[in-house]
């Protein structure tokens, strides 16, 4: 165990205060005994994987932080269709994703280069390019908390949505994830449902499922900043999902300041990005754009240049400069829009009451 350890080395972010206690575990048993280290010291804990979904603030931590270690990719069942494998919450998510590729197991190849742990795949219900993992999720390991006891849970279980499970909604805080299984296909089923990757591939014949992984890697590439070099945590805001009349709402008021070209790309979502409930999606990228904050800088804080949906940190920032741009970007939003949107990363060391505002 390391005290008064500064978080910033360990988030993709590069922001954080100390935390008061700082644990890395490598086995299950490890994991239950820092959490009930916490327990019994009546401190607050968290589990971190790589750091890549957070955004702390300079105060830092008051409590436990528990980095998980838990290394294991298990075989543990398989026929001539699919093949069920089990994860631990520890390995590096883009590298479950190539050991996948280079044995031809399909439905998480869109979901290459995403950053962070397979134990925070399902927080999030992470997804990218016409494939999200709980299409493949058939079951989590987690330790419960409230009971001490571990178990699996079945997916529906999950009640994964929209970049949300019972991980970060109704059940937070509650569950710690051990490990994932997953039930991935031999059978090619290519998702080309993304418009890139439709250009691309939808008519050629015998696509490999490394081609496609090679594909979104360069795509990732070009639009967004490498983690090791400029500190960010992917995609920080999540996407706007509204009913008809919430998309009219926003039209009429784009309507006041975009050009033509821009109100006929929005109208293009009500069709490409309708669900069939009706629901439709408004990608929130756009919308920081067309409000002229694409690139906007505050000291080393910034909206990525490239892809409007990336908060950076050019070296400088800290958690609580990101968040106030953060803020700012959601208020402007809200303004010339008329729609509200909120945050992908966990916030950690705000009060509830600045979590609130962000989180929804």
């Amino acid at each position: 165990m390391l005290k008064d350890v500064t978080l910033s080395e360990y988030t993709s972010f590069m922001v954080g205060g100390n935390a008061d206690h700082f644990i890395v575990v490598k086995n299950e048993k490890q994991l239950v005994s820092a959490i009930r280290f916490a327990d019994y010291e009546d401190l607050p804990f968290l589990i971190i994987g790589e750091g890549c979904n957070l955004v702390v603030s300079n105060a830092g931590f008051r409590g436990v932080i528990i980095k998980n270690g838990i290394e294991f990719i298990d075989v543990v069942n398989e026929d001539n269709d699919k093949v069920v494998v089990q994860v631990g919450n520890g390995i590096n998510w883009d590298d479950f994703v190539a050991w996948a590729v280079e044995n031809e197991y399909w439905g998480i190849e869109n979901l290459s280069l995403i950053p962070g742990s397979v134990g925070a795949c399902p927080v999030q219900n992470i997804g990218a390019f016409g494939q999200e993992v709980s299409d493949v999720i058939t079951q989590v390991k987690v330790f419960d908390t409230v009971s001490n006891d571990i178990m699996w849970l079945d997916a529906k279980d999950c009640e994964f949505g929209y970049r949300s499970s019972i991980f970060n909604k109704k059940e937070q805080g509650r569950y710690v994830i051990l490990a994932v299984e997953f039930s991935l296909s031999k059978l090619a089923k290519p998702c080309f449902t993304y418009r890139d990757l439709a250009n691309e591939f939808a008519y050629k014949k015998d696509v490999s499922i490394a081609e496609i992984r090679e594909f979104i890697i360069d795509i990732r590439n070009q639009r967004l900043p490498d983690v090791k070099k400029i500190g960010n945590a992917g995609s920080f805001f999540k996407n706007v999902i509204v009913s008809e009349s919430g998309f009219k709402n926003a039209r009429s008021k784009l309507s006041e300041f975009v050009s033509g070209e821009q109100l006929a790309k929005f109208d293009s979502f009500r069709v490409d990005l309708k669900d069939d409930k009706g629901m439709i999606k408004i990608p929130t990228a756009f919308l920081i754009e067309v409000c002229g904050l694409k690139g906007y800088r505050k000291g080393d804080a910034a909206v990525f240049d490239k892809h409007a949906l990336v908060l950076v940190n050019y070296g400088g920032a800290r958690g609580n400069d990101i968040y106030k741009l953060a803020i700012e970007i959601q208020e402007k939003v809200f303004e010339m829009c008329g729609v509200r949107i909120y945050v992908e990363p966990m916030l950690v060391g705000f009060s509830e009451g600045e979590v609130s505002i962000l989180k929804g």
